[in-house]
């Protein structure tokens, strides 16, 4: 195989960050039992996504969103300098109109948004073969 597929997950500002339990199973974790050696991972916050888009370029970035967020600037600056990449919006959390957001995102350039819960990993490592042209 070729070069590894970069994915870069971007989450909270660095002060809200908490560490994650012991033990714990991560979404890296999981797409990494399905497809061993075949993607590299980097994280971000928020505050540094657009310097690590720019400097990494990768194909994949997830983007994890809590209601009191609002990422569609992030999404559009990321449309604008790395229009390839493709976005996967996570949202945590209870939202009142799910499709309408959605709905924003996808018109921002988002690929595919999931609310979590109840995500399905396997939805997710089919819908990476999918936008990555694997399947």
């Amino acid at each position: 195989m070729g070069e590894k597929i970069k994915i870069l997950s971007v989450g909270k500002a660095k002060k809200e960050v908490k560490k994650q339990p012991k033990g714990s199973f991560s979404v890296q974790d999981y797409i990494e039992q399905a497809d061993p050696g075949m993607y590299t991972f980097s994280k971000a916050y928020i505050e540094d996504t657009i310097e690590m888009v720019g400097t990494l370029r990768p194909e994949i970035i997830w983007i994890h969103q809590e209601q009191s967020m609002d990422c569609s600037d992030l999404v559009k600056e990321i449309k604008r300098i790395h229009p390839a990449a493709i976005i996967f919006m996570m949202l945590i959390g209870a939202y009142e109109d799910e499709q309408e957001i959605m709905n924003a995102y996808t018109a921002l350039g988002a690929y595919k948004c999931y609310f979590i819960p109840p995500m399905m990993l396997d939805t997710l490592v089919h819908d990476m073969h999918v936008a990555l042209n694997l399947e």
